[in-house]
């Protein structure tokens, strides 16, 4: 017969769990970066930076580092020029910098070439399954359109972040039935973040009604 296994001090007895190991979760990692270039009109920084996470919440987009530009008139006509090949200046050029940003949206632009539109935002290291993009907006467009559309200035930069985004997250509007896709998940998201839907949707189908008379 064995003889018994005397416990000393120093003997430890582990104890086995007959709980399951619960695996840690991959937390969402959303990076927004606003970058305000322009001192003539007050931006609601706080504001686009939640508007922005929030309609990657709910494009489903769970890691990202989007960075937000907002300019004068004449650095957007620069931007414009040189990537688009286009004269004067525009609302809004989104730059998608990673495989995750789907669509070519405005101007495809290397990862390595992120500091060509202006300051790199993010340190430039390899973010696998992240969507990386810059979103550049003309505060002065802005605020022209917000008079002729009887909305706030914060309101259509707002517009401006979630055209970008949907952009970047993988939406097109350059074939007529896309572009209504993309009117309709914009209006839908606009409001799920606690915005009116863009006023121009509204205008557009009043001066089409009234062609129609």
């Amino acid at each position: 017969m064995p003889s018994p296994v005397r416990l000393t001090s120093q003997t430890k007895v582990k104890k086995v769990s007959s709980k399951p190991v619960r695996r840690k979760k991959t937390l969402p990692s959303i990076q927004i970066a606003l970058n305000n270039q322009q001192r003539r009109v007050t931006i609601r920084e706080r504001s686009l930076c939640r508007i922005a996470r929030e309609v990657l919440a709910l494009e489903k987009v769970s890691h990202a580092e989007i960075g937000i530009r907002i300019v004068t008139d004449r650095t957007m006509a620069t931007l414009n020029r040189r990537w688009l090949g286009h004269d004067g200046t525009t609302d809004v050029v989104t730059f998608p910098l990673s495989d995750e940003s789907r669509h070519i949206g405005n101007v495809r632009v290397k990862s390595t070439s992120r500091a060509a539109i202006g300051r790199s935002f993010f340190p430039q290291e390899e973010k696998p399954n992240a969507l990386l993009g810059d979103i550049v907006v003309s505060a002065d467009t802005a605020d022209r359109e917000a008079l002729r559309l009887g909305c706030t200035t914060h309101e259509e930069l707002a517009y401006y972040v979630v055209h970008g985004l949907l952009h970047l997250t993988g939406h097109d509007d350059h074939s007529l039935r896309d572009s209504r896709r993309m009117r309709r998940r914009e209006a839908e998201v606009m409001v799920a973040v606690g915005l009116r839907s863009p006023l121009r949707d509204v205008i557009a189908r009043r001066t089409r009604q009234g062609k129609t008379k």
